[in-house]
C-alpha cells in the first residue's frame, strides 16, 4: 500500500515536471503578449502625458524642443524594445525598465515646472488685485505688467490665453494640467516597468531552459 502511495506520488511529480517543461516549450512558438500589451499601453500613456504638458507650454522654448525630441527618442526607442520584448528578449525587457524610470524622472521636470509657475503666476495676479484695492493706479499698473510678463515668459499659451485657444477640451488650469500629465507618466512608468520585469523573468527562464537541452544533447 505505501509503495503504491509513493508510486503514485512520483507520477504526480513527474507529470507536474512535465507540464512546466511543457510549458517552457511552448515560449519557444508563443509571442509574450502580456509584456507586448502593457508596453504598448505603457507608450500610449507616455505619449498622452507628454501631448498635455507640451501643450501647456511656450513652443519657443529650448526645454519645449527638448522634451519633443526625448519623447520622439523614447517613441521609436520604446516601440523597438516591445517588439524585441515580446520575442523574450532580456536587453529588450532591461530597456523598457529604464524606459519607466525616465518617465519616472519625467514627472520632476516639465509637469512640475508647470504647477509652479502657474502657482508663481497666479500668485502675482492675487498681488496685483490687492493693490488694485489699496495702492495706487502706477503700482497696479506695474503689478499687473510684471504678471503679464511672467505669464508671457513661463506660462504656456494654453493656460494664459485661455479660452481664446483652439483646445477647448483641455482645462486652463495650471494645476489640473500638471498632476494629469504627472498621472499618465506614473502610469506610463508602471506599465513599461511590469512589462520589463514580466519580460525578463519569462526570458530567463526560456533560455535557462534552452541551455538545459544544449546540454543534455
Amino acid at each position: 500500500m505505501i509503495n503504491k502511495l509513493e508510486e503514485k506520488s512520483t507520477m504526480n511529480k513527474m507529470s507536474d515536471l512535465e507540464f512546466g517543461k511543457n510549458s517552457v516549450e511552448m515560449m519557444r512558438y508563443r509571442d509574450n503578449k502580456l509584456s507586448y500589451g502593457l508596453g504598448f499601453l505603457g507608450l500610449g500613456f507616455s505619449i498622452f502625458g507628454a501631448f498635455i504638458y507640451l501643450n501647456s507650454m511656450f513652443p519657443e522654448t529650448f526645454q519645449v524642443i527638448l522634451a519633443i525630441l526625448l519623447n520622439v527618442v523614447l517613441l521609436l526607442f520604446g516601440f523597438l524594445c516591445i517588439e524585441k520584448t515580446k520575442a523574450y528578449s532580456k536587453q529588450g525587457a532591461i530597456s523598457l525598465i529604464v524606459i519607466g524610470g525616465i518617465n519616472v524622472l519625467q514627472i520632476f521636470w516639465i509637469p512640475l515646472n508647470i504647477i509652479n509657475t502657474y502657482n508663481k503666476w497666479q500668485s502675482l495676479l492675487d498681488k496685483a488685485a490687492k493693490i488694485k484695492t489699496t495702492g495706487t493706479s502706477e503700482e497696479y499698473t506695474a503689478a499687473v505688467k510684471a504678471a503679464s510678463d511672467y505669464a508671457t515668459a513661463n506660462v504656456g499659451k494654453v493656460i494664459y490665453e485661455g479660452s481664446a485657444n483652439n483646445v477647448h477640451w483641455l482645462f486652463t488650469n495650471g494645476n489640473f494640467r500638471g498632476i494629469t500629465a504627472m498621472v499618465l507618466l506614473i502610469l506610463s512608468a508602471a506599465c513599461f516597468i511590469a512589462a520589463g520585469v514580466y519580460g525578463y523573468l519569462r526570458a530567463k527562464k526560456l533560455y535557462t531552459y534552452l541551455d538545459s537541452i544544449k546540454v543534455k544533447r
